[in-house]
């Protein structure tokens, strides 16, 4: 009942026009599109529609409707995962060098023994969680952690890489 309510009451509040992509559409249509991404279980693009309605918003009002509609669309997906994978192809893996002599402020230097340069392609495998909450105030709040492998043929190139993420807005 209350989204039906916040549907109603933005569908009024809301007229002039948006850019989206390389059309042009209605702030009343990009909310047609929330709300059939919403009712068909696609709360990711109700959350992406309502998101560029609520940062180009210059009412209050229509403010405050918003983050309502969106608070509904983040409690029924508050979670997004996401899995990437790449490849990493280095040229010299032995981190060798076809000079022989290098002349730096520090003085000269010889290398010798400096070894054969190996290309191999390596893989890299990750993956996130994030999750997102409403504030009171009606920020949504964001926080997440990130995880990747790097694994190369040559182990000392192996690498295990995390990350912590947190935005509001």
């Amino acid at each position: 009942m209350r989204l039906l309510l916040t549907i109603v009451a933005l569908t009024a509040l809301v007229g002039a026009t948006t850019a989206f992509g390389d059309q042009s559409i209605s702030r009343a249509q990009r909310f047609a599109q929330a709300q059939v991404a919403y009712q068909t279980g696609q709360y990711g693009a109700a959350k992406h529609h309502l998101r560029i309605l609520k940062r180009s918003s210059r009412d209050a009002d229509e403010l405050k409707h918003l983050q309502a509609a969106f608070g509904t669309a983040l409690a029924a997906s508050p979670w997004s995962f996401g899995l990437n994978a790449s490849f990493l192809p280095s040229t010299n893996i032995n981190k060798t060098s076809s000079n022989e002599v290098f002349h730096t402020p520090l003085g000269t230097f010889q290398i010798t023994d400096g070894g054969a340069e190996k290309s191999v392609v390596g893989l890299r495998l990750g993956a996130r969680a994030t999750h997102e909450t409403m504030l009171p105030n009606g920020v949504a709040l964001s926080y997440g952690l990130e995880i990747n492998r790097s694994q190369f043929s040559a182990k000392r190139l192996n690498r295990t890489d995390g990350s912590v993420s947190l935005s509001w807005g």
